[in-house]
């Protein structure tokens, strides 16, 4: 039994460490294209997403970006 629960611990680590990997690539990413189309910030669509009404007239879309380990692409957005 301490063995499945070790296994069970150790599967969600791994879980946690990949999602973590996975929000620092995309951070990368949106770093870069902040160079890209010249921006000071750029979200992504799950960030835009969680801003109220009046905060996303703030924002338009720039395009949609192909994440590292995504098979669709996502939009992004800037300032207007």
């Amino acid at each position: 039994m301490t063995d499945d629960i070790w296994s069970l611990h150790h599967a969600d680590l791994d879980l946690e460490v990949f999602s973590a990997f996975e929000a620092v690539n995309a951070a990368a990413r949106l770093d870069s294209l902040c160079r890209e189309y010249k921006q000071d910030l750029i979200l992504s669509a799950s960030a835009y997403r969680q801003l109220g009404l009046d905060s996303q007239a703030w924002f338009q879309q720039l395009g949609e970006v192909l994440f590292r380990g995504k098979t669709q692409p996502v939009p992004v957005y800037g300032r207007k």
